[in-house]
């Protein structure tokens, strides 16, 4: 470990090198752990960057001024030179620093709030953009700059989070006047939010809040909660408090995972029975389907510190994660004793993961001294490592600290992966059509989800940003596909699924349009398998050996071998999965108990065979964005073509 005074160039170490889960990753500044002393020390707020490095801001104040000062670090932990000065900005145009957020693309939004008034004079939210580069952004908002006045200098800012679209959430308050607003990825407040960008009035105070996958905002109060609304800010508040009698709490962070398992550290005052109070975790779990499963959600609370009132804890809980595997992460540190400690707890239960460091938990200290350290944010990269960051006493001095940890033991899974969708291949061009696309049909997140597709281990990233959908040529997205990580000895074991864009070459990447699949599973022998709504899914025969670098599977190649007969189809030379599956339940049937013509038919309104009906849809079996009994382009055809043209026939998906 080394203080970050000025930019040293520092040999990356570990590379290659197997880590475990929770072992301090010696990549970053040459032992895992960073003191930046180019930084006063504040609570720090922290974003990871698609380069993989950070940049790490702090408010703090310069002869009474509100300044905000940030660093970005590269991948190892250097400063990047290139970058503002030296790797280091000060800036007092935003006021007092709320947050940073880094949008889909890579720019890099700075949220303050200033009571002493800029143009307009008022009580404002600043938001300021920048470039990748370090550079002021000019397209967003005016001149890089979003200024909202608000209508009074009490209505504190709390909180703030990018979500699909890069749309901005903002949230805060006072009693009685409570506020969540929106805005565009442009900088404009968004008038489709609530009521003209706003969701104010029959609210609590919102403290934090966190989106989740079926289109709600989650947030909680100082004391009550959680609660959640549509993300249009349209609808009815549906509470779900989890409580005991007696008990006063104060909710100081909210993190949820991709299975819609919030996350809340608090702290408690019990009066019965006695007095006395602790500090811990409570973990809400929800089936994620829609809101009429959030009033089956049950609480499951974790104690860490407690003691008789007014004695004082032995520890606090300061900093909350979570992965894309679900797992949770709790940053907390122990009175008179050195450093911090970071947990790690399962999404399948409330006890520690013992496949993280020792028994669940890892101890960090930043000097030789007993110095504690306070862990303030949590922070998962795109790799899947963990950064935690917070202050310590190194030496005698209040320091900004970073650390980060394997999540995932190494060399990880990443796939390299080709296939086409029959039902939207054009064999004049070799490539395939992008007619959703086109009609902006497309949904900005992933429309898989149980019971055909249970998730395992995650989905990964869920929601694609805009640009993605921009993209042209044959780089242009196609469709949504799932993907399946399968145990080699236990074909009915699916140790990982993810979520993947494929595009019209056959590529599949990332959410982020770009990425290989990123399984976040550690190197071993597996059977990996494609499926997608409407087409028959495909299971590679033989088991593949994903390690260190990136493995690369071509299933429009013949000579891939996949298992069971016919298990794709085959159009002059080039093999792709069999189209028609308008049921999802992995055959494609003619005639029958649950064929995909009767779907087709019911779908368009059942008498009509001349109707048509355009959107998304299984049914839309040819990928066209228009679902269609007869007539040209036609889906019913689909279906019997890939049974040759026998309606008794029957197309089963091959599986191991």
């Amino acid at each position: 470990m080394r203080t970050l005074l000025c930019l040293l160039a520092v040999a990356l170490v570990g590379r290659g090198v197997a880590q475990q889960a929770g072992d301090l990753d010696l990549s970053f500044d040459g032992d895992g752990r960073l003191v930046i002393d180019v930084l006063p020390a504040a609570d720090p707020r922290m974003v990871s960057l698609p380069d993989g490095g950070l940049v790490v801001a702090v408010g703090h104040g310069v002869s009474g001024t509100p300044t905000v000062s940030m660093v970005r670090l590269a991948e190892d932990g250097s400063l990047v030179p290139s970058i503002w000065a030296n790797g280091l900005l000060t800036l007092t145009s935003v006021g007092t620093l709320i947050d940073i957020h880094v949008q889909s693309d890579g720019k890099l939004l700075v949220i303050g709030r200033n009571t002493g008034g800029f143009v307009p004079v008022g009580n404002d939210i600043v938001i300021e953009r920048y470039n990748m580069d370090g550079g002021v952004d000019s397209t967003y908002g005016v001149d890089g700059r979003c200024v909202l006045e608000l209508p009074e200098t009490s209505l504190s800012l709390n909180d703030a989070l990018v979500g699909p679209g890069d749309a901005l959430y903002l949230c805060g308050g006072r009693q009685n006047v409570p506020f969540i607003c929106r805005f565009t990825a442009e900088g404009i407040l968004d008038p489709s939010f609530g009521t003209d960008g706003f969701r104010m009035g029959d609210l609590p105070v919102v403290t934090r809040m966190v989106l989740i996958s079926t289109g709600h905002i989650e947030f909680i109060n100082q004391s009550t909660g959680p609660y959640r609304i549509p993300w249009n800010g349209v609808g009815a508040v549906i509470n779900h408090f989890c409580g005991d009698p007696g008990v006063i709490g104060y909710a100081q962070r909210l993190v949820v995972n991709p299975y819609d398992q919030s996350m809340t550290c608090y702290t408690r005052y019990f009066s019965i029975p006695g007095s006395f109070m602790e500090d811990g975790v409570v973990r809400r779990t929800s089936n994620g389907v829609n809101l009429s499963g959030w009033g089956n959600t049950t609480c499951q609370q974790t104690y860490m510190f407690s003691s008789v009132f007014g004695e004082g804890l032995s520890g606090r809980v300061h900093a909350l994660g979570a992965d894309q595997a679900g797992n949770f992460f709790v940053g907390c540190h122990y009175f008179n004793n050195p450093g911090w400690r970071l947990y790690r707890m399962s999404s399948f239960g409330p006890s520690w993961d013992p496949g993280f460091g020792a028994a669940g938990q890892v101890t960090t200290a930043f000097d030789s001294t007993t110095a504690e350290a306070i862990p303030t944010r949590i922070n998962t990269q795109m790799d899947g490592k963990i950064v935690m960051a917070g202050q310590c006493m190194v030496y005698g001095t209040n320091r900004v600290v970073l650390a980060r940890y394997h999540n995932i033991p190494d060399p990880r899974s990443t796939l390299s992966l080709r296939i086409f969708l029959g039902g939207a291949y054009d064999a004049s061009t070799g490539l395939m059509r992008d007619d959703l696309r086109q009609q902006a049909l497309l949904p900005t997140l992933q429309p898989y989800g149980p019971p055909f597709y249970p998730p395992a281990n995650g989905v990964g990233v869920w929601a694609v940003p805009q640009h993605v959908l921009d993209m042209e040529g044959e780089d242009a997205v196609v469709d949504w596909v799932w993907l399946e990580l399968i145990n080699a000895s236990d074909s009915s074991n699916v140790m990982a699924t993810r979520v993947g864009l494929v595009h019209r070459n056959g590529i599949v990447t990332s959410a982020d349009g770009h990425s290989p699949i990123d399984f976040s599973a550690g190197a071993g022998s597996y059977f990996v398998r494609v499926r997608h709504r409407n087409h028959l899914g495909v299971t590679i025969a033989e088991p593949l050996t994903l390690g260190a670098s990136v493995t690369t599977v071509d299933l429009t190649d013949p000579a891939t071998i996949t298992f069971g007969t016919d298990a794709q189809q085959e159009v002059n030379g080039v093999r792709m999965l069999w189209p028609g599956d308008a049921t999802s339940d992995a055959a494609i049937k003619y005639v029958g108990p649950f064929n995909d013509r009767d779907k087709i038919l019911v779908a368009i309104g059942g008498s009509n065979v001349n109707a048509v009906l355009p959107g998304y849809r299984t049914e839309d079996v040819n990928l066209d964005g228009v679902v269609k009994y007869v007539g040209t382009a036609n889906d019913r055809d689909v279906i019997l073509q890939v049974l040759d043209g026998s309606i008794n026939a029957v197309r089963l998906e091959q599986r191991p």
